[in-house]
């Protein structure tokens, strides 16, 4: 369930057919020109030529069919001879991928921009073998779509009424990861040795406070599942912002239809000072989500059903 400020959406029971591609010759013809003309955007934020030619390859292996999750199948598929130096490229050679992620971040907003845009928060999970990619461990992984081995990203997403990229991603490290008996595997995975515990919600709000700072892109709204909004402290830090927020709640997340009475505790003078507001005993009870939706009657909700290419819909008014 999807509830902020007098707003429901359920999903739809049956999600569209994934679409053929029916691309004609006229329309593939002149691809490889374009994406030598946009790399061209990139290439100069490189310390090295051979680091300008590695990067296009990259992105051009990428573009092929085939696994794309790790450099030595990229490199085949581009008839590298030698797939290290791809991997060496990726993984050691010094350049500056903030340099890299703000220019795209520049390039989204001359293409996409759009005041009431979207920004979405979203966690993935990718299965991993082994014990030797940094972060992985047993932690929920939506590709299997259960708890198993594998790393999860942290990603910020850009969408608007003329598409939709990638803004920002983190790899998140489990606590498990900062323990004395990881420090070995921290090493060998090139782990910052300044690096600390982050949660999901955290590294969420590092990536969305940084393009909020750069005031580059423009947009409105943020988006996320239950995974964030369950977050009192990220929904204040998005609310102080001036943005609207638009995230998924667990249906048994605790509410008021009313703001209740509270109070701050007297300080006894002995131990820490009350810092929070406390509920005071003659208070209403709090009701689940689940609770308030059972209490309305249903001429009090309307239903929406989103497809994939709906556009804006900042003219719906969601009101109970």
């Amino acid at each position: 369930m999807l509830a902020t400020r007098g707003i429901c959406l359920e999903p739809p029971q049956k999600l569209r057919a994934i679409p053929t591609l029916t691309l004609k010759p006229a329309q593939v013809t002149g691809l490889l020109d374009k994406l030598h003309t946009f790399w061209q955007r990139f290439a100069g934020l490189f310390q090295r030529r051979e680091q300008e030619e590695w990067g296009l390859k990259y992105i051009q292996g990428r573009l092929m069919d085939g696994k794309k999750h790790f450099s030595k199948p990229i490199a085949q598929r581009m008839g590298i001879a030698n797939p290290r130096c791809m991997q060496n490229f990726i993984g050691k050679s010094p350049w500056d991928d903030q340099d890299v992620l703000e220019e795209h971040q520049r390039s989204t907003q001359e293409y996409l921009g759009e005041p009431n845009a979207l920004v979405i928060m979203d966690g993935s999970g990718f299965p991993r073998d082994g014990r030797a990619s940094a972060g992985v461990a047993r932690q929920y992984c939506n590709e299997t779509g259960k708890v198993d081995n594998c790393q999860v990203g942290i990603f910020l997403a850009y969408a608007s009424s003329k598409g939709h990229t990638l803004l920002d991603r983190r790899l998140y490290m489990p606590e498990d990861w900062f323990r004395q008996d990881y420090a070995e595997r921290r090493k060998r995975c090139g782990i910052p040795e300044d690096l600390r515990y982050q949660t999901h919600q955290e590294l969420a709000w590092q990536m969305l406070s940084g393009v909020l700072d750069r005031q580059v892109v423009t947009f409105q709204w943020v988006l996320g599942d239950e995974e964030f909004g369950r977050d009192t402290q990220l929904l204040d830090r998005i609310a102080g912002t001036g943005k609207y927020y638009f995230l998924e709640v667990p249906v048994d997340t605790q509410v008021w239809l009313d703001r209740p009475q509270t109070e701050m505790l007297t300080w006894s003078g002995k131990g820490q000072r009350p810092f929070k507001q406390h509920l005071k005993p003659e208070s209403a009870a709090a009701q689940t989500v689940a609770q308030v939706q059972a209490s309305l009657p249903p001429p009090r909700w309307r239903r929406y059903t989103l497809h994939e290419g709906a556009k804006d819909l900042s003219k719906n008014n969601f009101v109970l």
